[in-house]
């Protein structure tokens, strides 16, 4: 990574619309990981949809993108109805620059 301080962003219901795993996307804004990075942060997605969906919508809209696919579908406890698979990006993940 570059050094700077990273902020991790929800894609699903932050960036985009809906906050659930849909097969299209909904309405897209990227207004706060352009904030973070006139800030001079660098930014990280989290999401339950798809890290190559989600890489691919970030390029349309002009980042440069690492998607992190070693991470993808960690363990989560799932609460009282046992455990689930999700996928997600971390730290240098979907890291748009």
């Amino acid at each position: 990574m570059s050094g700077r301080d990273c902020l991790a962003i929800d894609w699903d219901g932050v960036i985009h619309e809906h906050a659930e795993w849909r097969p299209a996307f909904g309405r897209l804004d990227f207004s706060l990981i352009r904030a973070a990075h006139s800030a001079g942060y660098a930014v990280a997605i989290m999401t339950c949809n798809d890290i190559g969906r989600v890489a691919e919508a970030l390029r349309a809209a002009g980042f440069a993108v690492y998607p992190d696919h070693r991470m993808a579908y960690r363990d989560w406890s799932g609460g009282p109805d046992g455990p689930r698979k999700w996928p997600e990006g971390r730290g240098d993940g979907i890291l748009p620059r």
